[in-house]
């Protein structure tokens, strides 16, 4: 399944990436979020960028995308392709500016390491319009190069740029922004259209926005952690973590009447210490080596404890008392530890 990614004309990046060594014109560029989910950007008019020197390749705005999960390939060996589209213009016929330019990087969650810089993808024809509305601009359909694995966390870094066909002090700009019809594939439309680019493989991202309803508590962000420490109490309390390594975590005299936590992810891990009473509540934990601890002086009255997922464990450990409770572990090599003094 294609993917296709907006360029926000608003958002900032969430990281700032080194920019390529492939420019050598980089005095007005900006950094913005690359979209893999269309916004409500307006479609506007970025910075003009020039004049640079003829024939060099000015950069423009670097976009930085969400971390993606790993395992996914960025190889010319599987025939994965680019494609684009960008509505451009340059400020005088003498520019001769005629060549659009995405340089496609891969680089860690922090954007302090580039794993891999896989193509520069570009189209020659035809020369930008001198006109302030600008017009449609194609990126030919380009084969990756070379090939890379992502890991959890890493972002895909969108550069775009200019050049020039021995121009006089050439300049160049974009439109920016999603809120309007994607652009087609041609180099004559004028009409405002939200830009793209579009890469043939499958890419997923991390989900990590939260929900926090009438908790008051919220937490973003990809290894995010939430601590609640000493006398909490929160009716009807929604505490809510995603994401890579989420970690949540309640110690000490914790009440939450009603209340519901939840932990999901890769190695998500949630712990409740000391002095916890949870009148119906319900815990749940999911995902790849899942854990679920209860320790100390647990009273959970018509408790519900779940725990699911590959080699999950379950225990409860010293006085458990829990009236009419249901308990259930499932999946591969899932086990479940009643410890000393229970009554059910």
């Amino acid at each position: 399944m294609a993917t296709r990614l907006y360029f926000s004309s608003t958002e900032g990046a969430d990281v700032n990436a080194n920019y390529s060594s492939y420019w050598n014109y980089i005095a007005e560029y900006s950094r913005r979020k690359l979209k893999d989910i269309k916004g409500t950007s307006a479609i506007t008019i970025g910075s003009t960028i020039g004049p640079w020197t003829a024939g060099q390749k000015a950069l423009d705005r670097q976009y930085v995308s969400r971390p993606m999960f790993g395992g996914i390939e960025f190889s010319n060996g599987l025939g994965i392709t680019i494609k684009g589209q960008l509505m451009v213009r340059e400020f005088a016929n003498t520019d001769n500016v005629n060549t659009l330019i995405f340089v496609v990087r891969i680089c860690n969650y922090l954007g302090n390491t580039i794993r891999i810089e896989c193509v520069d993808a570009s189209d020659a024809n035809p020369e930008f319009i001198n006109n302030a509305t600008c017009r449609n601009h194609s990126l030919i359909t380009t084969n990756l190069q070379g090939s890379y694995t992502t890991v959890d966390g890493d972002r895909l870094i969108i550069e775009v740029g200019y050049t020039d066909n021995a121009g006089t002090t050439p300049e160049a700009a974009a439109k920016f922004g999603e809120n309007a019809t994607d652009l087609p594939v041609n180099d004559t439309q004028t009409t405002d259209g939200a830009g793209w680019v579009e890469f043939t493989n499958n890419i997923t991202f991390f989900d990590y926005l939260l929900t926090a309803e009438k908790g008051g508590y919220a937490v973003t962000g990809y290894n995010a952690s939430f601590t609640i420490i000493n006398n909490l109490t929160a009716e009807k309390g929604s505490y809510l973590l995603t994401g890579y390594n989420a970690l949540f975590d309640t110690g000490n005299n914790l009440i939450a009447e009603k209340g519901s936590y939840t932990v999901t992810g890769y190695d998500a891990s949630f712990t409740i210490i000391n002095n916890l009473i949870a009148g119906k509540g319900n815990y749940q934990v999911t995902g790849h080596n899942a854990s679920f601890t209860l320790i100390n002086n647990l009273t959970a009255e018509k408790g519900s404890y779940i725990t699911s997922g590959y080699s999950t464990a379950f225990t409860i450990i010293n006085n458990l008392t829990a009236e009419k409770g249901g308990y259930t572990t499932t999946g591969y090599e899932a086990s479940f530890t009643i410890i000393n003094n229970l009554t059910a």
